[in-house]
């Protein structure tokens, strides 16, 4: 059992052996019996050297876990050795990336958490813990305030009740014993990895001028580099209290009032109400198939809905098969996510009007909208973006860590599939000097009133901030099974803002209908289109084959990443006839200074 007393180099050096031996050691089997967890944060993705993107098969037993970080992992595997099931591992395993990988996903953000318990899809169930507005929020509050940095930009942290609700429900360890590696290295302190070594060293300026992240990553007056030691001696304490007296701590008691203390003195409105009233929202997920498997995804405010639309755009093309190498079936592919990106457009928040939320899920996933759209799609030439539909401003996202888990045998598997963000680098940058919670920035997730597009569409109304309202997110964790046999075939997700979807669904066809494996697919060059602006950004690998002049010559202008990447990693978990293999993205080893 982990302990926080500082024997800590030995204890590190053993975690990350261990890690390193079940990473390289392939194994085959006809019936999975294992735990892999893979978790990726926009710009926390920490590549092995030799092994570059990808994950080998796992050993059955006990359970593994798989993670960018590999201190993370090796705590999620102590928790599967001593009993604890698959929602224990990434809770373990979640607080510690929040310790580590700071930037990306914390204790002081939110999450969608997407359950599939082992007795049946039918019983899946889905956590949204997504930020939430203060109560005093009004649909003007950014006229004339920042939305991304200070006080007015904290939303509501919801991460912690995704934790304690699955816990009490899945759970088989003390809710206190998933703490302790966290605290551990919090306490103790943990070699900086090279994903939050680049950040740090992009955001310098800002940490050396605020006093409390220079504290903790700047003691010595420079910004830590890749393998130094760092510290985050008051966030283990915190972490202590929540792992002694549970969440409440944090929304009713005295963490809650240093965090108001906090986010008020840099001008915010959050009250202690607000904290104690937060409450994490149950939904049912919704189900759709392709090509004979059934995906399960969340609801809104998820990006859940408009995934499952795509995919039934492209059921409903002739002859689609997904391939990078054919400009026509790359065209189609961004085509009918366009036609997505401007269904999400249309949701928001369901409190706003669950009526109204629930129409129009029905509506984009009917298959008479599906077949409308298909036919919609033209071979020869794309459109501007009135073409895809009646459709909204979108919102500009950023951010987010991806958790996905499976467990079990082919007969019998859970899975978990968790999106967790602070939304910009670093949130709000808001550290509280008493916890050392670093606070979201999610309030920015919001439309704005009387803002417009670059062609002039109006936000909606219904993604406006009002107390207690959720923004819209492009979150998408999503299981995948068998449609006939009910066996897993992937859990995934990816970070990345509004660059998820497009992100996901590339990833996704390319393994169910490509018959691609989940490194190449993973490994493939991308795309990405958000409607607007009208651009197509493009991974420099699509220059092979006549993609890009294809895609030109049918109307695409194209932004080109040269030399670096589209910044959105994605995680997989695949079985593929009884062999599971976890695949890392390693774009964070190329994705530029600023992106």
């Amino acid at each position: 059992m982990l302990s926080s007393n500082p024997n800590s180099n030995s204890r590190l050096q053993k975690w990350q052996r261990r890690y390193r031996r079940f990473r390289t050691s392939p194994r085959r089997t006809t019936q999975i019996a294992l735990v892999t967890i893979a978790i990726i944060c926009i710009t926390a993705l920490i590549a092995i050297p030799k092994q570059r993107g990808y994950k080998s098969s796992w050993p059955i037993g006990e359970g593994s876990v798989s993670s960018p970080e590999a201190l993370c992992s090796a705590i999620g595997e102590e928790l599967i050795k001593e009993g604890g099931g698959a929602v224990d591992a990434v809770i373990g395993t979640a607080l510690c990336t929040g310790v580590i990988n700071s930037y990306a996903s914390g204790i002081g953000g939110g999450a969608f958490l997407l359950v599939r318990p082992r007795g049946g899809v039918e019983a899946s169930v889905m956590y949204d813990c997504r930020e939430t507005a203060p109560a005093a929020a009004r649909p003007h509050i950014f006229d004339k305030h920042d939305s991304v940095f200070g006080g007015l930009a904290v939303g509501i942290p919801g991460e912690l009740t995704c934790f304690a609700h699955a816990h009490k429900r899945f759970g088989r360890l003390p809710w206190a014993r998933l703490f302790k590696g966290a605290i551990t290295l919090a306490r103790d302190g943990f070699p900086m990895p090279k994903g939050m070594a680049n950040r740090l060293h992009q955001n310098a300026a800002q940490i050396l001028s605020n006093p409390e992240f220079k504290k903790i990553y700047a003691p010595s007056g420079s910004v830590l580099t890749e393998g130094e030691i760092c510290n985050r001696r008051n966030l283990a304490e915190t972490l202590d209290k929540i792992s002694d007296g549970g969440v409440d701590v944090f929304y009713k008691g005295e963490i809650a009032d240093q965090l108001v203390a906090t986010i008020r003195k840099e001008g915010g409105i959050v009250t202690k109400e607000d904290f104690s009233n937060y409450k994490a929202v149950q939904r049912s997920p919704i189900f759709g198939t392709y090509k004979g498997n059934q995906i399960v995804v969340p609801p809104a405010p998820s990006a859940g809905p408009i995934m499952l639309s795509i995919l039934k755009i492209l059921e409903n093309l002739p002859d689609f098969h997904a391939t990078n190498t054919s400009a026509l079936q790359v065209h189609r592919l961004i085509e009918a996510i366009k036609f997505g990106k401007a269904q999400h457009t249309l949701f928001g928040d369901p409190i706003s009007d669950p009526a109204k939320m629930k129409n129009i899920t029905d509506w984009v996933l009917s298959n008479s909208t599906a077949s409308y759209n298909a036919a919609q799609i033209d071979d020869n030439r794309t459109y501007s973006s009135p073409h895809y539909g009646e459709h909204f401003a979108p919102v500009d996202e950023h951010g987010t860590c991806h958790i996905a888990v499976l467990t079990g045998t082919t007969a019998d598997y859970e899975a978990a599939s968790l999106t967790t963000t602070t939304n910009m680098p670093f949130g709000s940058w808001i550290m509280d000097p008493t916890t050392g919670i670093i606070l979201n920035d999610e309030m920015d997730d919001f439309a704005k009133p009387n803002r417009t597009d670059i062609v002039g569409r109006p936000t909606n109304e219904v993604n406006w901030p009002r107390g207690g309202r959720r923004p819209l997110s492009s979150m998408t964790p999503m299981v995948v099974e068998d449609g006939e046999t009910g066996e897993p075939v992937l859990v995934l997700g990816a970070s990345g803002g509004g660059r998820i979807p497009t992100t996901v669904a590339q990833v996704l066809i390319s393994i169910l209908d490509g018959q691609h494996s989940a490194v190449d697919a993973v490994q493939a060059p991308r795309f990405h289109h958000g409607l607007i602006p009208e651009w197509l950004e493009v991974e420099e690998g699509m220059k092979a084959n006549g993609v890009a002049e294809g895609l030109e010559q049918r109307g695409h202008t194209l932004h080109w990443y040269n030399g670096t990447v589209i910044p959105s990693l994605v995680q997989v978990v695949h079985n593929k006839g009884g062999v599971l293999q976890a695949v890392a993205d390693d774009r964070i080893e190329r994705i530029g200074v600023g992106q």
